[in-house]
């Protein structure tokens, strides 16, 4: 017949093995991404949707005076992808905004975002 004192170790005991068991327990790290070496800014190929299959590398948003071309924005996007290593990049989101500066004024910003990706198939 079991005593009273090894009734009340059993549930203590078996809370301290599963407690020991997550304290001693060793945290793993994630590897980290993969980096790929930058590309000519000429070889980045801008896509008008996503591709059936590819790598997502970055996702860059850009912000600039709503009185100057889209363009503009596409050039320094692709710079980015290219430092980046991607190959081909597709937008996003294309969203006008105006923000007020310090003086009172409105001012009118693009936002544009990217993703620069590795296309996996052609």
């Amino acid at each position: 017949m079991r005593s009273i004192h090894s009734k009340a170790l059993t549930p203590l005991t078996l809370f301290f093995v599963i407690v020991s068991g997550c304290v001693f327990r060793k945290h793993v790290e994630p590897p980290p991404p993969p980096t790929y070496p930058p590309v000519p800014v000429e070889s980045v190929q801008f896509l008008s949707q996503a591709p059936r299959s590819y790598y997502r590398l970055a996702t860059i948003t850009v912000q600039q005076d709503a009185r100057k071309p889209v363009e503009q924005t596409a050039i320094s996007a692709r710079e980015i992808a290219a430092q980046k290593g991607a190959n081909a990049m597709f937008a996003t989101i294309n969203r006008y905004i105006t923000i007020h500066n310090g003086d009172g004024r409105r001012i009118g910003v693009r936002l544009v975002t990217y993703v620069a990706i590795i296309r996996l198939s052609r």
